[in-house]
């Protein structure tokens, strides 16, 4: 009954989203390629993750070379040098953000260029290259700018994750109580920042595709 009630009330809703799912199928009869759209990402990322190991491990040995008491080599970082792993991993959280973000936007791009156009006939040849020619060209300081504020939400999450985890059966139960309080709410600022991240990505791409 409850269930029933439910529907009755969210009718609206529920009609709204049976057509939206209407028009995403059409979408995808007509951009066949946004199907692979992930796995270019998944791509870039694996690219970018590859790069940023090596780039730690060549920060890892940068050092001056002392063999220890145990007869194995350490390097000993100092001077500047023994804070840039700090900027290196923002830089992994940021840069994966971006391009994310650079999917999101260039996914809107192209559903935004092919719902807008009234004569179907007149879409684009290749609608994902005209929308990442357009992320590049207008959008690379939105796209920069909301992966940052999501990274700026997402390292303090990590780091009291990491001090819930480092003190998990020592604290008691108040600090886990605050602990846990304060990464629930990060995490639900973190999924706002995400949506409102993503509806700004289609009302650019929407403002551009107006203009031009």
């Amino acid at each position: 009954v409850i269930l029933f009630l439910i529907m009755l009330v969210m009718r609206k809703r529920v009609a709204l989203t049976i057509a939206l799912f209407h028009v995403a199928g059409k979408v995808f009869i007509h951009l066949p390629l946004l199907v692979f759209q992930p796995f270019w990402t998944f791509f870039a990322l694996v690219l970018f993750w590859v790069y940023w190991i090596m780039t730690l491990l060549f920060l890892g040995t940068t050092g001056s070379a002392v063999q220890n008491d145990q007869g194995f080599v350490e390097f000993k970082i100092s001077g500047p040098l023994q804070y840039m792993w700090w900027y290196h991993v923002v830089g992994l959280i940021w840069i994966s953000e971006f391009i994310l973000a650079c999917q999101q936007m260039t996914v809107a791009g192209a559903v935004v260029t092919y719902y807008f156009t009234r004569d179907k006939r007149n879409l684009p040849f290749t609608p994902i290259l005209a929308s990442v020619n357009r992320l590049i060209r207008y959008h690379l300081g939105t796209v920069a700018k909301g992966s940052f504020i999501i990274t700026l939400v997402k390292i303090p999450r990590m780091i009291l994750m990491y001090i819930h985890s480092q003190l998990k059966g020592k604290e008691n139960a108040c600090a886990r109580c605050v602990l846990k309080s304060c990464i629930c709410c990060l995490w639900c600022l973190e999924k706002c920042l995400n949506y409102l991240n993503q509806v700004k990505y289609f009302k650019n791409k929407s403002n551009i595709h107006f203009q031009t």
